[in-house]
This record gives C-alpha cells, structure tokens and sequence, in this order.
C-alpha cells in the first residue's frame, strides 16, 4: 500500500446531497474510452462514474468485482466489460478506486459545499450576535440606576398630565398637582422628587446636538475592526490591501488541492474569479509561494 498514490478526494468528502454531477461533453466525446468500448461497456462506464458521485469519499469505488458488478450494472456480465469500464481509475493507499476527472470534479463540488457551510456559520454569529447585543441592551436597561428609573416614569407622567391640561376648566380638573408622592431610600429618609424634572431627550436639537452628530460620534470612538484572521493577511496588508476588501474578495476563498499539485482556489461566483485573478492574482503567488489557480464554483474543466 506504501507505493500506491494518496486519495484524490478527503475521507470526508460526501457528495450525496449533491445529486447533480456535472459532466464535460466535449472531453467525454473525444476520449479513448468512448472511441474504444462497445456499448455495455460504456454504459459500465458512465453507471460507476454515477455512483463513484454518491460514494464516500466523493469520486471513489470499492475495489471488489462483486460491489462493481452491482454498481455498473452489468451483473453477470462484469468481466466481459470489467476491463474498458474501469478505464482511467486507480487504486490509492486507502484501498479505493478513484477516476482523476470525477474526483476533479467532486474536489469542486466540495469546495462549493464547504463555502456553503461557513457562509452559514457567519450568518449564524451575525444573526445569534445581534440577538446578543439586543439582550444585552434590555439588561443594562433594567439595571439602570433608581434616579434614572424615576427621572423617565416621571417625564411620561408629566407628559400624560399635560396633554389632559384644560379638560373640564372651572371645574378642577385642570389644575396641575404632583402626581408623585415622597419615596423612601434604603435608610428610610424621605427623599423628595421635583415636578418639574424631565430627563433629557438623547439627541434632541434642544440639547445642541442631532441624532447624526450623535452617530457620528459613537462611530469615530468605537475601536478599529479586527485585521483578519487569515495566515494570506500579511502579505495582503504589505501590498495596501484594507482590511475590508481583504474580506470581500480574498476570504471567501475555498483551497483545493489539484490532482496536479497546483494550488485551486475555488471562488463563489465567475465575477469573483475574475476580478481576483486580475488584481490579486500575483499576491496569491507570492502569499502561497507558487501558481495558483482561481475557478468559479462548479466552473468545468476545459
């Protein structure tokens, strides 16, 4: 087993919620394969490349006649076909068969689910962190100091009085009273309470300011964001890249490994593949020390 190459795909690489498989027509017509074999023997073919797709690791076949008679679908006939329909696979240090051209092609789909997991788990801290903060809000309210408790009950009250002002003139229902009575603190002195205290509006032009100088504000003292958590940053960081455009086209970035060596990213969508092999293209070489190669999600192989 020490001689035999290492598997094309992870151990971990599961396919079987992915049930397209995508297939280069053009490379399939112009093949050996389709120039040689007869038909039952392409159709033993093309069926274990089907459920090499569904197997785990993604791409890969037991290496046992009985399984691959079943698999391909030739039955009895398996070793009349065996031959030209295990054409191109290999057996690796695992034990397993694998086809160069579908695990390439599973190597894309994994790259695509795992983008998909961690796009997940980011929306997740976002939403979760959000949720956080608004619970963090309501505690720091309700911990709020007795004179500020009081300050806002009385504000609404004295607000609610205003507004009934005038009702029933001559009659008495107009005449402003305190409406709160002495409170006791926790040594049971009498601590009196002004009727004409209002707690001040955050923000209000009376109090010199606008809800945009506030925001303003908070933001020019809130801390810088963290650099990224990345081991490419540095280089990045070296050649003025910021940290914002960092996260938008370098690190949703997923690394495979290609068959031949060379380093494959793998990019959400043919736009990002693009404008990161224009701009960053030399970067990426230098921060992973040799070629690299960006694809698109899914992109076929020429």
């Amino acid at each position: 087993m020490s001689d035999l190459p290492e598997p094309l795909t992870p151990a971990d690489c599961d396919l079987r919620d992915f049930g397209f498989m995508p297939l280069d027509c053009a490379r399939l017509l112009d093949s050996s394969l389709f120039a040689r074999s007869t038909g039952d023997e392409f159709k033993a073919a093309v069926a274990l490349w089907c459920k090499a797709w569904g197997q785990v690791p993604a791409g890969s076949l037991p290496d046992d006649n009985r399984d691959l008679a079943h698999l391909s679908g030739a039955g009895a006939r398996w070793n009349k076909v065996k031959a030209m329909a295990l054409h191109g696979w290999v057996k690796c240090s695992d034990g397993r068969l694998y086809h160069p051209v579908v695990a390439e092609k599973a190597m894309e789909g994994w790259a695509k689910k795992l983008l998909q997991r961690a796009r997940g788990r980011k929306g997740n801290e976002v939403r979760w962190g959000s949720r956080r903060d608004a619970e963090g809000m309501s505690e720091s309210v309700a911990q709020g100091s007795p004179e500020d408790r009081q300050g806002i009950a009385k504000g609404s009250q004295g607000e609610s009085l205003k507004d009934r002002k005038g009702q029933g003139q001559g009659q008495g229902q107009g005449d402003e009273r305190n409406p709160l009575t002495p409170t006791a603190d926790a040594v049971g002195e009498q601590v009196s309470i002004s009727s004409t205290f209002k707690p001040p509006i955050r923000g209000s032009r009376a109090a010199g300011t606008s809800p945009r100088q506030v925001a303003s504000a908070e933001a020019a003292n809130r801390p810088p964001p963290p650099e990224p958590d990345s081991p490419l940053w540095p280089v990045f960081r070296a050649r003025g890249m910021t940290p914002f455009d960092f996260g938008k086209w370098v690190a949703p970035l997923v690394r495979a490994d290609g068959i031949d060596g060379r380093v494959v990213l793998v990019a959400p969508s043919a736009f990002h593949a693009d404008r990161v092999r224009a701009e960053y293209g030399p970067t990426l070489a230098l921060a992973l020390g040799g070629p690299v190669d960006v694809r698109a999600v899914m992109a076929e192989a020429g």
